[in-house]
């Protein structure tokens, strides 16, 4: 299963992604988000890349709009991996059209990750 989650403080909710990722699992994963929307606070996602492998095929990445359906219960996204990875997941999770900021750090830098996700601004 290439999907763990783990809440670890608060709004804090980390994914760890390893494999090829396909749509069920990132449904899921959404899914799990939003059941833990009842908080008053959005949630801060940690997506952590572990030997990522990309996404497996599937006719409906295509559709956007269960990112639409999340998008309510997130504050900020951190997305760390390796610098191959950057662009293509920026694409992915539409970077810059989300109602919320979204970075990509590299995989040495979790702790800076970690720590802009903590920023309050």
């Amino acid at each position: 299963m290439p999907i763990k989650r783990e809440k670890e403080i608060e709004n804090l909710v980390v994914f760890t992604v390893s494999g090829k990722l396909d749509m069920a699992e990132y449904i899921n994963a959404q899914q799990q988000v939003i059941a833990g929307g009842g908080q008053s606070e959005k949630a801060r996602v940690l997506i952590l890349l572990d030997n990522f492998a990309g996404w497996a095929s599937d006719k409906n990445w295509g559709d956007v709009s269960s990112a639409e359906q999340i998008d309510p219960y997130i504050e900020r996204m951190a997305i760390v991996g390796e610098p191959q990875w950057e662009v293509m997941v920026s694409a992915f999770t539409l970077k810059g059209l989300r109602p919320f900021p979204i970075e990509y750090f590299n995989t040495r830098d979790e702790s800076k990750a970690r720590q802009w996700l903590a920023d309050t601004d």
